[in-house]
């Protein structure tokens, strides 16, 4: 699937990160539980059938992609399911 070649352009990458080793911690926490979310939402919508009123298309699959990358970035960002906090507890240890 193509969508998510071009929606994994939406992480931020190793040259954007912050110098402060524990902000960039943070960031690289966040953005684990959100590509993690991610992908927990694409499988959740593989296990809905086909169908509808409005039939499937590939622009309506890039859409729904990019939507739930937007959510997942915001799950991870109010910190909802608590994957990126543990990250960042576990890992701060070897910061000091």
């Amino acid at each position: 699937m193509q969508s998510s070649r071009v929606c994994s352009d939406y992480f931020l990458g190793p040259a954007t990160l912050p110098s402060d080793k524990r902000e960039a911690l943070k960031i690289a926490s966040q953005e684990f539980e959100a590509l993690f979310v991610h992908m927990l939402l694409r499988q959740m919508r593989k296990t809905v059938p086909d169908g509808g009123l409005i039939p499937t298309s590939r622009a309506m699959e890039i859409y729904r992609d990019m939507f739930d990358l937007a959510l997942s970035k915001e799950i991870a960002k109010r910190e909802l399911f608590g994957i990126a906090k543990m990250l960042y507890k576990e890992y701060e240890k070897a910061l000091r």
